[in-house]
């Protein structure tokens, strides 16, 4: 069951780091600060919580794994 915790974690990441990736291309810098800093802060949340969740998932693969 951890196994299947953690492989879903790692996938859970993968889909939020993908998510910040279309928000950055996505967003217009040539447009009012406002809009901008909005996107920028939805990618560093998105960014930061693939990251979160990716990592964790492949900590706990490797402790469960040995």
């Amino acid at each position: 069951m951890t196994l299947f915790k953690n492989v879903l974690k790692m996938f859970g990441g993968g889909l939020f780091i993908s998510f910040a990736g279309n928000i950055f291309r996505s967003t217009d810098f040539s447009g009012p600060i406002e809009d901008g800093m909005g996107e920028f802060i939805l990618f560093l949340l998105s960014a930061g919580a693939g990251m979160y969740l990716l990592y964790s998932g492949l900590r706990g693969y490797r402790k469960n794994k040995i």
